[in-house]
């Protein structure tokens, strides 16, 4: 009798948690489709254009060296990002069923598992280090000597 009530418990936690992230998937559909419709409209496509040109030439006001230190520090985030996101995906092809794949994601991603924040701070250390450098050498360009990039983002400005 036992068996067949935790036979069913696990057949409704599977279907339960099937639904659930079935839901979360077409909520994700839903949310892209509409962005998409948005973005189409002339009136977005002319302000993002317009967005992009700014930003393309102040990107291009900045020393050269900053711009590399930049760009490897965008890589190097999407990078540790692709990292997670693989391990998320290898939870789930490598696991049993939706469940227990979920579980081992809560295992990684817990709030009490000091590893992975250490981990992913010593990964994004190289990436924190470029960008500091990058603003450094843009603030040496404008002339700003001696304070950090946080320090200067602080200070109120009168």
């Amino acid at each position: 009798m036992w068996h067949v009530l935790a036979a069913v418990w696990n057949l409704v936690n599977d279907l339960w948690t099937a639904f659930f992230l079935g839901g979360l998937a077409l909520a994700a559909v839903v949310i892209v489709l509409a962005q998409l419709a948005s973005w189409l409209s002339p009136q977005t496509r002319a302000a993002a254009k317009s967005r992009r040109t700014a930003k393309r030439a102040a990107f291009r006001a900045k020393p050269p060296g900053a711009r590399i230190l930049l760009r490897l520090a965008y890589v190097w985030l999407g990078l540790v990002l692709a990292i997670n996101l693989a391990a998320v995906c290898g939870a789930f092809i490598g696991s049993k069923g939706i469940l227990d794949g979920w579980r081992q994601i809560q295992d990684w991603y817990g709030p009490f598992n000091f590893g992975t924040y250490i981990i992913n701070a010593i990964l994004l250390s190289p990436a924190a280090g470029a960008y500091e450098w990058a603003s450094r050498i843009e603030r040496r360009a404008a002339g700003a000597e001696g304070k950090s990039a946080w320090v200067l983002k602080t200070i109120p400005r009168h």
